[in-house]
């Protein structure tokens, strides 16, 4: 799943969590045994804290369906910023 495009930034970071929960929300139906949808962020663009909000609200979601988020293509930035939030081991990455 391609979930972001671009900068997901703190103006953008509630639009791109609705659309990315309907996304989520669509895979889920049409994948009823799966238990990993992996999460392709290889085209995400800049990032600020609200991205690493967006992630893991997502990730919180994606839980409460019944299944895991693997994270494929990882910025170097939001991972930075998961790790001086000290929340890079909450983040399950291929």
């Amino acid at each position: 799943m391609r979930a972001f495009v671009g900068p997901l930034t703190r103006d953008l970071a509630n639009a791109a969590l609705a659309m990315a929960q309907a996304e989520l929300l669509a895979w889920r139906g049409n994948n009823p045994q799966g238990l990993k949808c992996r999460v392709d962020l290889s085209n995400l663009g800049r990032v600020d804290t609200s991205a690493l909000a967006v992630v893991l609200g997502l990730q919180r979601y994606a839980r409460s369906l019944g299944f895991e988020l693997v994270w494929i293509a990882m910025p170097a930035a939001l991972l930075e910023l998961a790790k001086l939030s000290s929340v890079d081991r909450l983040i399950a990455r291929a």
